[in-house]
């Protein structure tokens, strides 16, 4: 099938991603909004390398300026699952 026909059949209309638990988490308030990392009814989620999550929004307006964790100020890399 050619890319362009398959691409025309396939559309994604809505995505709800919530969140995963993961006890390795350093911080449970997201230090951006101040607010609870697990209240996810607006967001999702996202973990750096260094183990520190935020919420998606929050993290992602952070390093459009600063590149660095606003916790700990190491390289933000998000971590893999």
């Amino acid at each position: 099938m050619d890319s362009n026909k398959f691409k025309q059949c396939l559309e994604v209309n809505k995505i709800n991603i919530k969140s995963y638990w993961d006890w390795t988490f350093h911080n449970d308030m997201c230090i951006i909004c101040r607010g609870n990392i697990y209240d996810t009814s607006e967001s999702y989620i996202v973990v750096g390398q260094c183990n520190h999550a935020f919420h998606y929004e929050c993290i992602n307006n952070w390093i459009r300026t600063r590149k660095n964790c606003p916790l700990c100020n190491q390289l933000w890399i998000y971590k893999k699952n």
